[in-house]
């Protein structure tokens, strides 16, 4: 390994590394310290075996060791010595690997030069928090916010300005996540693409990130950027097919059928990916653009999607039968009169094939009537129409029930 290519870009290398080899005294040469930490700087944790964590955290205690025995000017230039491509420095490692005593010494020495340490940078504008944060080390996120680091920083534009609480939802870390906002960070804090914890929670699918962030009142409505198309937290668990953080997400009152940049809600992303269980989740909870979801499940070849669109077509299509609702109208009156500003999500009515509605769901049922002018109707314009003015005025009460929850 060629030292001057390694110190491109790192001030006080050489000097560095002639003092570190100068005054190891441990069992471990200085060059097997810096081969053994260069290697392993940038390499993702679930890659690194359980030997080669030990040799690690072996080689990164050598170091602090010699940091701890060294003069003032000694201990500067050994804190800003950098490993690796991202050129991390061991206070960084010291985090990533999760080290909380290496840590601990580090902070304490670094406390006595320059307190700004502790937010050191590499490459990717990473601090030592963002590693703890990535890796799930709560006791290592503790001892870092204990000591005062900054809780927001940003990495660098290439990594889309992610701070740790990013990371922790991204990993479904849920003490960590929880330990960083209870420290003050924004629940709204955003990526350069404006995704939140919430948002990244959904896309990955962390159930327990999504209910926590939603317990906190996180804007369930948020979009992500033009560039990135405007998707919201629903978008990505249809996309994605997390059917138990969609429910979440329904419950909690997320708008059903915004559209992306692409004009497609996530009825219809769920449409085109043939996830048949999302788009009955979706319709039962009254996502609109029933019909323009076929059209998308057709055009994909989608055989589930079609399947389970049509089952929601045909009793849409029957509540827009007036000799139909004239027919069902005493049981479906009943069942509306059992709902009420606990239960609205409940899905009360059920019919054949596995089709059923919730109080969302058959609010929002419309459709395109007439022969030769279409014109799209609400059910309950439609029935009043028709003169089904028991079930109609069920409908009116139940709008007023839901208006009255929101």
């Amino acid at each position: 390994m060629s030292l001057v290519k390694n110190s491109s870009g790192n001030p006080g290398f050489l000097r560095g590394f002639v003092i570190l080899k100068n005054l190891i005294k441990s069992k471990m040469q200085p060059e097997q310290i810096k081969e053994i930490l260069d290697k392993n700087s940038d390499r993702m944790l679930v890659r690194i075996t359980t030997t080669e964590a030990v040799e690690i955290k072996a080689a990164i205690a050598a170091f602090v060791s010699e940091i701890e025995g060294s003069d003032l000017q000694t201990k500067k230039i050994l804190l800003d010595f950098k490993f690796g491509q991202t050129h991390s420095s061991v206070f960084h490692l010291a985090a990533k690997f999760g080290d909380s005593i290496q840590l601990e010494k580090i902070l304490k020495i670094a406390a006595e030069i320059d307190p700004n340490y502790r937010d050191i940078r590499n490459d990717n504008a990473y601090t030592p928090l963002h590693y703890a944060a990535q890796n799930g080390n709560i006791a290592v996120v503790r001892a870092l916010i204990a000591a005062g680091v900054d809780k927001n920083p940003a990495a660098s534009a290439s990594y889309r300005r992610w701070v740790p609480a990013h990371y922790a939802a991204q990993f479904g870390h849920l003490e960590v996540l929880k330990t960083l906002m209870e420290a003050g960070v924004d629940k709204e804090v955003k990526t350069s693409f404006n995704l939140t914890p919430l948002m990244i929670g959904s896309e990955f699918g962390h159930i327990a990130i999504v209910e926590y962030m939603l317990s906190l009142g996180a804007q369930k409505n948020g979009q992500t950027t033009e560039d990135n198309h405007k998707m919201t937290a629903l978008h990505y668990a249809a996309v994605k097919n997390f059917k138990d953080v969609a429910l979440a997400l329904l419950k909690a009152g997320i708008e059903r059928d915004k559209e992306t940049t692409f004009g497609l809600t996530a009825l219809e992303f769920a449409a085109k990916s043939n996830h048949d269980e999302m788009i009955g989740i979706l319709l039962a909870w009254g996502a609109d653009k029933m019909d323009a979801a076929l059209k998308i499940a057709e055009e994909n070849k989608s055989a589930n999607a079609i399947v389970v669109i049509k089952k929601y077509q045909k009793i849409r299509n029957n509540f827009f039968t007036a000799s139909w609702v004239e027919e069902k109208a005493s049981d479906l009156v009943r069942k509306l009169k059992e709902y009420n500003r606990e239960n609205l999500g409940e899905m009360k009515l059920i019919f054949p094939d596995g089709v059923k509605l919730n109080a969302y769901g058959i609010l929002n049922l419309n459709k395109e009537v007439g022969l030769f002018k279409k014109v799209n109707k609400s059910l309950v314009a439609f029935l009043e129409e028709s003169g089904v003015d028991n079930l109609s005025g069920a409908l009116h009460d139940l709008e007023k029930l839901v208006g009255s929850k929101k």
